[in-house]
């Protein structure tokens, strides 16, 4: 039996911030899976869960992106600073991007401390973006309309683009 999968509409993706995203968080996962194949101890609880959240995310939903992520590229190679993108994925999709967002929030403390990582933590626009980016499949699981970068920034951070 398939999955029914749920429609979820990303309206206004900045491209540049989310490339700024997405870099932020391979060097991250790059970092943390050092530290863990290094800590035989298992003193690093943050690293270990982000690189096994990662793991799982990848082998439960790793291919529903291929498209998404060539649409991207292509915008971006034409110079467009935003794109409207289109997932069909399965309802599980929420709580993962619940998960992911709460284990980011603690990368971020984590890499404020300062002590294990080269990385430091999200940049505002960067926090604000994965809020947004994940919290669009957690709300539109849950029923609710799109909401475009642009709207939610003039909503949350009071201007239509993160500083």
């Amino acid at each position: 039996m398939t999955a029914s999968l749920v429609e979820i509409r990303i309206v206004g993706l900045p491209l540049d911030i989310q490339q700024q995203a997405q870099e932020h968080f391979e060097g991250l996962l790059r970092e943390f899976s050092h530290i863990t194949a290094s800590d035989a101890e298992g003193s690093h609880a943050v690293p270990k869960a982000l690189v096994d959240l990662n793991d799982s995310l990848q082998a439960a939903f790793g291919g529903l992106a291929e498209t998404q992520d060539a649409d991207m590229e292509a915008a971006a190679r034409r110079g467009d600073a935003t794109i409207d993108l289109t997932y069909d994925v399965p309802a599980e999709v929420a709580p993962a991007a619940n998960q992911l967002l709460e284990l980011m929030a603690e990368a971020d403390r984590y890499c404020s401390e300062g002590r294990y990582l080269l990385s430091l933590r999200s940049s505002p626009a960067v926090e604000a973006f994965r809020r947004w980016f994940l919290t669009e499949f957690v709300n539109q699981v849950a029923g609710h309309p799109p909401v475009s970068w642009a709207d939610w920034s003039a909503q949350h951070l009071g201007r239509s683009e993160p500083a």
